[in-house]
């Protein structure tokens, strides 16, 4: 009945603007050939050519510009039509269902205010991830952001799990900037992420080769969390100072790994050995003694670290013989695993 209806109102529409189009389109040709004949039989002398080229101007004025009525019109009557269909059927699988068929975002916005607005109905995450996705995915950060804040402010249940979700989606869909806003805005929030979701964040934005300070900024708001960094954390943080030509931070970072109650594996060796030029002699005998010590501890269920340990060897007495040659090879095969 619904379709039917909304079937009729479009045709309707399409009649009324056709109707109106035809007209003014016959009083144009009129006008126009009425101006030809006093052209041609001088009657209105320098007057009339004046009068053909205005009529000219808004002719060619009227056809350049968009025609947007009709489709404004067929907007809102679609919008009347699912807004009659909510008014007796709301719950929230029947919204996202509209929001769905919905392909304006400005009347799937209007769509969510009005239901907002109805005292007995609230916002379940599942509502509240379906616009903020969206608007996300569009780059309308700021209505991305007010609707993050009131999905906190409403207090719905799991909210933990829809802003993990919404930074997943963000991550995998390249949206790396609207995943860092989320970020932010969940510790504004004083909702804490897991360590695991902050690295898939921390990785993308490595894999999409994002600047020092995009990956310094999502470390920082980890802390500012009160996350506790593991390896794999710490990793990636070492990995792009140590990519900018900060290797005295880098460096720093991994003296401070067990401070931070993390050990070193050997992805931290691979990439400091890879990165270090020239390599420092007493950095690579301080790797050295680590990696002999974590290769010796049952606990570390880490296959690479002897593997590790042993190539350190081997470089550091290349170094001491001035073997630099073979240091570099060896940091090259390094940098292929």
């Amino acid at each position: 009945m619904n379709s039917i209806l909304h079937t009729n109102q479009s045709n309707q529409l399409k009649s009324d603007s056709f109707s109106i189009f035809a007209e003014g389109i016959s009083l144009a040709l009129s006008r126009w050939h009425a101006l030809q004949m006093a052209i041609d039989n001088e009657w209105g002398g320098r007057d009339s050519h004046q009068k053909l080229e205005k009529l000219i101007a808004d002719l060619y004025s009227w056809f350049s510009q968009p025609k947007e009525t009709d489709q404004n019109s067929l907007n809102s009557s679609d919008f009347e039509v699912k807004i009659r269909f909510l008014k007796n059927k709301l719950n929230t699988e029947n919204l996202i269902q509209v929001l769905d068929s919905t392909k304006d975002l400005n009347s799937s916005i209007k769509i969510f205010k009005w239901v907002s607005n109805k005292k007995r109905f609230y916002h379940t995450v599942d509502t509240y991830f379906w616009v903020i996705l969206k608007l996300g995915m569009v780059e309308n950060v700021k209505d991305m952001e007010f609707f993050c804040n009131e999905m906190i402010k409403g207090k719905c249940p799991h909210v933990e799990e829809a802003f993990a979700s919404l930074i997943d989606s963000f991550a995998k869909n390249h949206r790396l900037d609207e995943a860092l806003k989320v970020l932010e805005i969940m510790n504004l929030g004083k909702i804490k992420p897991s360590i695991r979701l902050c690295n898939v964040l921390l990785r993308t934005l490595m894999e999409e080769k994002r600047d020092l300070q995009s990956i310094l900024f999502a470390y920082k708001e980890i802390v500012k969390a009160g996350i506790i960094p593991n390896v794999e954390t710490l990793n990636y943080l070492i990995e792009i100072l140590c990519e900018n030509d900060k290797m005295e931070s880098a460096l720093d970072q991994y003296r401070r790994m067990n401070k931070k109650g993390c050990c070193p594996n050997s992805k931290t060796f691979e990439i400091l050995v890879c990165s270090l030029s020239p390599l420092c002699i007493d950095d690579l005998e301080h790797m050295l003694d680590e990696t002999m010590i974590l290769s010796f501890n049952t606990d570390i269920e880490d296959g690479s670290i002897e593997e590790v340990a042993e190539e350190l060897m081997i470089m550091h007495e290349d170094c001491l013989q001035g073997n630099y040659d073979s240091v570099e090879k060896l940091r090259a095969r390094l940098a292929t695993k």
